[in-house]
């Protein structure tokens, strides 16, 4: 049914796409960015996995976190860190 928004494809079927593989932007202070699928923080590491499937920890010191959260908010990707 249409009316419930779920079934109609011409509605559904881009988000469906888009949302299929979330990429989170990750953006260091050396001005390098990594794209990742999983990300989580830990110790005071800043633990994710790339898109390759290779995970990859990073002291939250080295995290560019204005420039992260500015990549992610502009493709409309929920991106959060802790608190400092």
């Amino acid at each position: 049914q249409a009316e419930d928004g779920i079934r109609d494809s011409s509605v559904t079927g881009v988000q469906r796409c888009s949302s299929d593989l979330i990429i989170f932007l990750i953006a260091m202070k050396d001005h390098s960015i990594y794209a990742a699928n999983a990300y989580w923080v830990e110790d005071g590491a800043l633990n994710y996995v790339t898109i390759q499937g290779d995970q990859n920890s990073v002291s939250m010191d080295l995290v560019d976190r204005d420039l992260s959260q500015r990549l992610n908010r502009d493709r409309k990707v929920a991106f959060g860190l802790p608190s400092r």
